[in-house]
């Protein structure tokens, strides 16, 4: 999970994401049940106007929670509620609340918040604070030097994202190994352009 800086929420979106949350929630009220779809901003859906500025301006084609890149190969780009909209419907348009996501972990994730699940666009949030890299397997882990409200945290984010995947753990031992090989050859590196970036810095 590597830290991300949040630009400014597009205009309207600001204007727009409460009267929107609004209406979704007491939808909800009336039926808990009731299907969350998309509004439409001058006859766009707004998740299709909002996924090129997180792709992009944020994230830079990686999943925001596994950092896997191109986000694009490795699945459909979906935009996940950070605190989920059937928990807080009212939230469902919040700029600050939604991340770009591979479905695999949005699998992962579904509707499960817990308040101590870490969201790398906080400012008080940097990966060497609460975790590290096994070098040898590709396993995340929290960091062993961290204080134990730290470990916990980082414990409860690496269970709700499955974070040990072995997959994951496989693939990232493939990133770093392309990276240093690419180190060798003395051409421009691009930190961006590689998956899980945590694992380079």
């Amino acid at each position: 999970m590597t830290k991300l800086e949040r630009p400014e929420s597009p205009p309207f979106l600001k204007d727009k994401w409460q009267k929107w949350g609004e209406k979704f929630k007491k939808n909800k009220v009336k039926n808990s049940n009731f299907p969350f779809q998309w509004a439409t901003y001058k006859k766009q859906k707004v998740n299709l106007l909002l996924l090129p500025l997180l792709k992009e301006d944020m994230n830079k084609s990686h999943c925001t929670y596994c950092d896997g890149f191109p986000i694009r190969s490795l699945s459909k780009e979906t935009i996940d509620h950070f605190r989920p909209k059937s928990q807080f419907p009212e939230l469902a348009y919040q700029w600050e609340n939604l991340f770009l996501c591979c479905d695999r972990c949005q699998s992962e994730k579904l509707e499960n918040f817990d308040n101590n699940l870490l969201k790398p666009d906080e400012k008080e949030y940097e990966f060497d604070t609460y975790f590290a890299i096994n070098f040898k397997t590709g396993e995340l882990i929290p960091n062993p030097f961290a204080s134990v409200e730290n470990q916990e945290k980082a414990n409860i984010t690496i269970a709700m994202l499955n974070l040990k995947e072995e997959d994951i753990c496989i693939a990232r031992l493939k990133s770093y190994a392309t990276y240093q090989y690419d180190l060798t050859q003395e051409k421009p590196i691009d930190i961006n352009k590689y998956a899980y970036r945590f694992m380079l810095f």
